[in-house]
């Protein structure tokens, strides 16, 4: 974060034809146990406000595909499956709130990473059999109707809340960007996400091809 040159989070994705058995996805030496946490897609309670009975891969089905509905150890059954592994490093520098902090910080990436795999099963009728063609579309779409959205909403903004950005004649700016630390990172998750071959997410227009 360039605003806050002490917190660095990094997020490393590798995909595997497995169930998450692979200890050695990140390096020739296995993950330390302590550092995995295992999360199960169908089973894992989701935080409140994420929750939507339509959305539970327990008593989901796919039209398209006829996948599902994802019963108790169907990682351990199911075929074919993938698993994306997830190693994630943050840093906090701040004495005294370090710890916490980065606690913090798993804990929540990882609710992110339950719902969002979550979803990526549950609206596979949505995406399934989509081009990449079709997918960098959606994007533009998408990205043109958030564009619309925001400025709609700078301009009805109240013009006193306005004025508070308005510092020397000139309003503040805030770069977005991300760097990181390439040395030793401690803390990784090993999450599986899912029984579908690899496909495009349409609504993560943030992936990569």
């Amino acid at each position: 974060c360039s605003f806050l040159p002490k917190f660095q989070i990094r997020i490393e994705t590798k995909f595997e034809n497995n169930n998450g058995c692979n200890t050695r996805v990140f390096g020739e030496k296995p993950t330390p146990e302590d550092d995995v946490c295992f999360i199960d897609i169908a089973t894992d309670e989701l935080p409140e406000g994420y929750y939507k009975k339509s959305e539970d891969l327990r008593t989901f089905h796919s039209q398209k595909t006829g996948r599902g509905p994802l019963l108790q150890d169907w990682h351990k059954t199911t075929k074919p499956i993938m698993c994306s592994y997830k190693l994630v490093a943050a840093k906090f520098e701040v004495y005294g709130f370090q710890s916490r902090v980065e606690s913090f910080i798993h804990k929540n990436i990882k609710d992110i990473l339950l719902a969002g795999h979550r979803h990526a099963v549950a609206w596979m009728d949505e995406w399934y059999g989509m081009s990449l063609e079709d997918v960098r579309k959606f994007e533009k779409k998408i990205q043109e109707e958030t564009n619309c959205k925001v400025n709609s909403q700078k301009k009805n903004a109240d013009p006193r809340s306005e004025n508070l950005l308005n510092i020397g004649g000139g309003k503040h700016s805030i770069n977005r960007s991300t760097s990181w630390n390439n040395g030793t990172e401690a803390c990784s998750y090993a999450s599986t996400n899912g029984t579908a071959e690899p496909k495009p997410r349409p609504r993560l227009p943030s992936a990569p091809e």
